[in-house]
């Protein structure tokens, strides 16, 4: 059976040294709002359902406005390693308050490594970044929301590699 973790944050680091911050990757652990919450915690089980031998694994960034569900094959808790899955944010300004009645918008997250061949080059996005060992990298991934989890939940369906579905689809 699955499980799903709440997570805490990950350590930034750079050349495999830890790098000193104040606010950790990650490290939201719950939505601002309990809607928003609720929201994540309702995708995390909807993959769990879907991928049973993964680690369902949910995170919210710093100011926990935003966070999501994913499943990264082969997780490792406190690591970041590819992953596809779902994500919710508030959908209010940055100096608005959101509260329980803030609406929530609904997406969905797939690193590239899990796309099927066929997906579009024209839904790629892509972003600098630096990998664990201080080397540069370009990544590329998918995101794309919508006004319901169910079309976030068919987006990441259409897009994954059936070889990452096997029985679900």
């Amino acid at each position: 059976m699955t499980r799903i973790a709440r997570c805490t944050g990950y350590v930034p680091a750079v050349n495999g040294k830890r790098v000193p911050t104040p606010v950790l990757p990650g490290g939201g652990y719950q939505g601002i709002t309990k809607r928003l919450d609720a929201s994540v915690k309702l995708q995390a089980e909807w993959l769990q359902r879907h991928f049973p031998n993964d680690i369902v694994q949910i995170r919210f960034n710093a100011n926990q406005r935003s966070g999501g569900a994913f499943v990264a094959p082969g997780m490792v808790p406190g690591v970041m390693s590819p992953d596809f899955g779902l994500t919710c944010r508030v959908e209010c300004g940055c100096n608005e308050q959101p509260t329980e009645h803030t609406p929530v918008a609904w997406s969905v997250y797939v690193d590239e490594i899990f796309l099927k061949d066929s997906f579009p080059d024209s839904k790629m996005k892509k972003y600098k970044t630096t990998d664990e060992n201080g080397k540069k990298v370009i990544k590329t991934y998918y995101n794309e929301t919508f006004d319901t989890a169910e079309k976030a939940r068919r987006a990441l369906l259409d897009a994954l590699d059936p070889a990452i579905l096997g029985e679900w689809k």
